[in-house]
């Protein structure tokens, strides 16, 4: 009876001890900060526009992510208001970081540039609302614990809509501070 409760008592402590060590190895800290939430504050320099982002990352590789901005001027090339989400490939040997490729889609509202006047009659701006797909490019950095990053990116995308007073492309600048949940 003592032999079997003593072979018992060391098997729940070698289980307690297995148990501990895989937790500890599923912890590491890239792999708990899935989510990142960015400010764009190169679209807030450029041209008053306030942008948030959102971004899951999938694997060390690949991300999915969203994003909103607002701006005053509906009548800029990037329109009023803006929502959109985007698929993206991070390449080179860094751990959700480094040189990225990404593919978006876009819906954005804004008005005509300008307004025209002829014959006396003045027409003023028309509104819109469009769909744009497009491609982008960019660099994210991290700090060495990855919970804050930096990134510069750049896009373009064509528009689907086919009014004549709508511009053909749109375009995607920022560049992002972030923090990783």
């Amino acid at each position: 009876m003592k032999c079997k409760l003593g072979v018992l008592s060391v098997l729940m402590l070698l289980s307690f001890g297995l148990q501990g060590q895989n937790k500890a190895r599923t912890e590491l800290p890239w792999q708990d900060k899935r989510h990142e939430v960015s400010f764009n504050m190169g679209m807030m320099l450029l041209n008053k526009s306030i942008g948030f982002q959102y971004e899951y990352f999938l694997n060390n590789d690949t991300s999915v992510g969203g994003g909103i901005y607002f701006n005053d001027d509906a009548q800029k090339d990037s329109g009023s208001f803006g929502l959109h989400g985007s698929f993206r490939a991070y390449f080179g040997g860094h751990r959700r970081s480094g040189f990225f490729a990404e593919g978006y889609g876009m819906f954005y509202q804004g008005k005509e540039s300008g307004s025209n006047q002829t014959d006396f009659v003045l027409r003023l701006p028309r509104s819109y609302e469009t769909f744009a797909f497009g491609l982008g490019v960019g660099n994210k950095w991290t700090v060495r614990s990855e919970r804050m990053t930096f990134e510069i990116f750049g896009g373009v995308g064509r528009n689907l809509s086919k009014l004549d007073y709508v511009p053909n492309f749109s375009y995607r600048l920022g560049a992002s501070i972030g923090f990783r949940l």
